[in-house]
């Protein structure tokens, strides 16, 4: 069996994530609350949804 070797990429794609300016667009109440200061937020296409960079670990 080979030895499965963590990819470092899996560690770091999350973290470019928001200079690359993809953004996330969650409809949960709940995300919104999480979202911390300096984070981009705005309305999305769907009510109740919106569109930010934040990516929770």
């Amino acid at each position: 069996m080979s030895e499965r070797h963590p990819n470092p990429l899996r560690r770091r794609a999350p973290r470019a994530l928001p200079t690359a300016g993809v953004l996330l667009a969650p409809c949960d109440p709940k995300f919104d609350s999480k979202i911390p200061t300096g984070c981009a937020q705005g309305m999305g296409a769907v009510e109740g949804c919106l569109l930010t960079d934040f990516l929770p670990a």
